[in-house]
């Protein structure tokens, strides 16, 4: 989905992983399954991220925030991670519909921050 993403979240991915040294690389992994994603994130490091994108349907995410991004924002939070939706705390939203999506952010309060500022 890389290629519907936004500009700048395109650069800041191929940045971090079309690097020429090992060790400044950075690994990606996708289970499809998002709270398999995020127990991976909290056992060990790094950040969930899906983001919006311009196909239809996708503007505005994928992740529902009532019963998806909530639940995963308060475990990642309590586990002193950081949870965001366009750089604002998940748990912060009002929900504006029962089966609303939001494009989300979280893990590592040091990564979640990095990206974030990747998007100004």
């Amino acid at each position: 989905n890389y290629q519907f993403w936004a500009p700048d979240i395109q650069a800041y991915f191929k940045d971090k992983f079309l690097v020429q040294t090992e060790e400044a690389a950075g690994t990606m992994r996708w289970n499809a399954a998002m709270v398999g994603d995020v127990h991976r994130v909290l056992t060990r490091g790094g950040a969930f991220y899906y983001p919006q994108d311009v196909r239809p349907g996708h503007e505005n995410g994928k992740i529902r925030l009532l019963y998806e991004a909530n639940p995963m924002a308060m475990l990642v939070e309590n586990a002193n991670g950081r949870a965001v939706v366009n750089q604002e705390s998940v748990l912060d939203l009002t929900p504006s519909e029962l089966h609303q999506r939001v494009p989300i952010l979280l893990g590592s309060t040091e990564l979640v921050t990095e990206v974030c500022a990747a998007q100004l």
